[in-house]
């Protein structure tokens, strides 16, 4: 049975906002998005939305605008909801976070969800992932090292995600998530300000 088609965007990145003074060392990267609300009469065309976005320290989304209505009003406000929800590596600027004002064309793409069972563990540099993914290469138990070292809130329950639509991550992580087996688990991978280890369970019937 065919899953319910859900709708993504893929960002194409430009720094044009003229009240942005400071050269920035890195721009924002979009890092976790929610899916966007489903637009059936466009499912078999491309859709452009030309975005304006205030990403702050963090690389939380503080303000979304649309510089020209993208399919009708209703729309439009959920899908700006749904953007609150999406995460940024921070933009740097001397080596420090700081917020910014980005200008992104988007294209939304139409795909199915890719469901898989997934635990994390979230480290805050990589020397600190490095030695915990040598730990599981060693026969470490993951859900051990998650709550004892993962600083995600998923760490109280062993690091366990649950059902997770891996659509949600950059396409260079859907690669390496879709590669797991079950039992296994990734080499650290960099997203935003953290190094993370996924590990890929059996699906719960």
């Amino acid at each position: 049975m065919r899953l319910p088609l859900v709708v993504f965007a893929l960002l194409f990145t430009s720094c044009s906002a003229p009240e942005q003074a400071l050269l920035q060392d890195k721009l924002p990267q979009l890092i976790l998005q929610d899916p966007l609300p489903a637009v059936d009469s466009f499912v078999e065309k491309h859709l452009r939305i030309d975005l304006r976005l205030l990403i702050d320290k963090e690389g939380n989304v503080a303000y979304v605008e649309f510089v020209s209505p993208a399919v009708n009003a209703v729309w439009d406000s959920l899908a700006r909801q749904t953007m609150y929800r999406w995460k940024f590596s921070p933009a740097l600027a001397k080596g420090k976070p700081t917020r910014v004002w980005m200008r992104f064309p988007v294209l939304v793409r139409f795909t199915e969800p890719r469901i898989m069972e997934l635990a994390e563990i979230v480290c805050e540099s990589a020397s600190s992932a490095d030695s915990l993914y040598s730990l599981l290469h060693s026969g470490e138990d993951f859900s051990r090292l998650a709550k004892g070292h993962s600083r995600s809130v998923s760490a109280s329950d062993g690091g366990r995600l649950g059902k997770v639509n891996i659509r949600r991550y950059p396409d260079d992580v859907q690669t390496m998530l879709s590669s797991l087996r079950d039992g296994s688990f990734t080499s650290p991978i960099h997203l935003g300000n953290h190094f993370i280890i996924f590990k890929r369970f059996p699906p719960v019937l």
